[in-house]
């Protein structure tokens, strides 16, 4: 996530009120700090599943 997201939303929120956000990730980036703005400030919240290992390689390859 980019070290600027909090600012960006700030700023969307306090000139736009009304405006939902939504955020799309992985999941894998947010802490106990991040979680609770982004329940105050964010009205969606998705998070992609690529599936089982099998179904992970066939999309992403193999690590």
């Amino acid at each position: 996530m980019h070290k600027q997201f909090k600012d960006f939303v700030k700023v969307i929120r306090s000139k736009l009120p009304s405006i939902q956000i939504s955020v799309s990730s992985n999941g894998t980036i947010y802490k106990r700090k991040l979680s609770s703005f982004m329940l105050d400030s964010i009205q969606s919240i998705n998070i992609s599943v690529d599936g089982l290992q099998k179904e992970h390689e066939i999309y992403r390859g193999s690590v």
